[in-house]
């Protein structure tokens, strides 16, 4: 339920519309598209789970580099609004397919 959250209020935050794994074939950018690309159990001594830990990915696609630089810091400032702490975000951009590729990692905790 939060990366569900998380894709929400990433998507009225930016305007930009986010997809799980993969956009849309009639997609046009900008678009952000997110994956999880690692979740964690914090155990309890009693065997309860107490954390959830999450590495996300989120792809950003975008038609030119000011777009994306200033999409990414719409992301960014969303990310440190978010209703669950963010505690790691790391941006690297490049150029692919005719799109600039921003991509963000971000690690959260529910």
């Amino acid at each position: 339920m939060a990366i569900i959250k998380l894709a929400r209020h990433l998507e009225t935050k930016t305007g930009v519309k986010v997809f799980a794994y993969e956009a849309d074939a009639k997609a046009d950018a900008p678009y952000i598209v997110y994956q999880i690309n690692e979740q964690s159990e914090r155990l309890a001594v009693n065997g309860g789970v107490i954390q959830t830990d999450y590495l996300i990915e989120l792809d950003v696609y975008t038609k030119t580099f000011k777009e994306s630089e200033v999409l990414k810091e719409k992301i960014i400032n969303a990310l440190l609004e978010f209703e669950r702490p963010v505690t790691s975000i790391k941006c690297d951009t490049d150029k692919e397919d005719g799109f600039i590729f921003l991509t963000i990692e971000l690690e959260f905790f529910v």
